[in-house]
């Protein structure tokens, strides 16, 4: 018995509109932030984050975002900057985890664990329409151990609460470095 093998289109055109197009890639060791700027309205109307084992240096910290509207020179850090509301999968998120009165936007729900066997944050974010002078909207799916070995899947969403052109995305944990892991961007073109 022969198995049949699936396998995408070899000729399939990722650049063609509602196609994801890769533009940049960081591999993580030990820094701060990882910051990306590689938006361009007139290619792209979204983007998508995917993270692959973004693990903190310090055990139970939370992973976090910010944004820019200055192509990454500064990052909104203010109080009243960001809604944010994050939870299990089959959790209410409605108002949880934040409000108007937040100053990041949280990807994990728990702090992260960096013990062996805790492999750090892998998932998506996804940003919406962040070239429009109106509130941006940030959602994640993500996977991760927290510090306790209790297994996640968090989903979460954001807002930027003033309407501004969004140019730059700062990853982040809470409280020390991003250890190690790889963060890809991807646009969905537009046209």
């Amino acid at each position: 018995v022969m198995a049949s093998i699936i396998r995408g289109d070899d000729n399939f055109d990722s650049s063609a509109a509602g196609g994801l197009k890769f533009i940049s890639s960081t591999d993580i060791s030990s820094d701060a932030t990882a910051e990306f700027t590689g938006f361009n309205s007139a290619l792209y109307d979204s983007y998508e984050f995917v993270f692959s084992n973004v693990l903190p240096a310090t055990d139970g910290t939370i992973f976090s975002m910010r944004t820019s509207s200055n192509g990454g020179v500064s990052y909104n850090t203010g109080t009243g900057d960001y809604s944010r509301a994050t939870g299990f999968i089959n959790y209410a998120i409605s108002g949880q985890g934040g409000g108007a009165s937040a100053s990041y936007i949280s990807v994990s729900y728990a702090g992260v664990g960096n013990a062996s066997g805790e492999q750090g944050v892998s998932g998506v974010v996804k940003v919406f329409s962040p070239h429009l002078i109106k509130r941006t909207y940030l959602m994640s799916d993500v996977v991760y151990v927290d510090n306790g070995g209790v297994y996640y899947r968090t989903t979460g969403l954001g807002a930027r609460l003033t309407d501004a052109v969004v140019n730059g995305i700062r990853f982040y944990y809470s409280s020390g470095n991003l250890a190690s892991g790889t963060i890809t961007m991807y646009g969905k073109v537009n046209s």
